[in-house]
């Protein structure tokens, strides 16, 4: 893999929130949702913010320097992960990001590295398959697919 290449979210299948540490993820297509630990969640924050495999691996190596090898396998096989449950895509066009690895990876609370956790959870794919948002067009809820936009007015010539 190239560690140089760049990813993003899958969107729109794919939505996140970080809260208190903690990434989660849903992937509205398949009905699963997942959860990272505080090292994960920071590291794929990075890689949603368009951070590359290099930048993650050498900001967190500067942070743990004895660690090196243990952090490029860590984020290594994390990021196959993320990939193969198609969470993040690859970046197709090669437009310049800002490499903020170091503000996104800055103050991780750890005395060690400790490889990233991803979490799947399946138990509640009929629930989020169920949601409403999947039976709309692009005019959104609570319109279903086919309808007229009910946020338009009728609008009558009055005279």
């Amino acid at each position: 893999m190239d560690s140089n290449q760049r990813f993003a979210l899958n969107e729109p299948k794919v939505i996140q929130e970080v809260i208190d540490g903690e990434a989660i993820i849903a992937d509205l297509g398949r009905g699963f949702y997942y959860s990272l630990d505080p090292i994960g969640s920071q590291v794929w924050d990075a890689l949603v913010n368009g951070c590359s495999l290099n930048e993650i691996t050498t900001e967190l190596a500067a942070q743990f320097p004895p660690e090196r090898e243990s952090i490029e396998q860590g984020i290594a096989d994390l990021l196959e992960r993320l990939l193969r449950e198609e969470l993040i895509i690859r970046r197709q066009n090669s437009e310049p990001v800002v490499n903020r690895a170091a503000e996104l990876l800055a103050g991780i609370a750890a005395t060690a590295f400790i490889a990233p956790v991803l979490a799947k959870y399946t138990d509640m794919e009929q629930l989020l398959l169920l949601d409403p948002i999947h039976e709309v067009d692009e005019t959104g809820w609570p319109n279903e697919a086919g309808e007229p936009d009910s946020r338009q007015s009728d609008k009558t010539d009055p005279g």
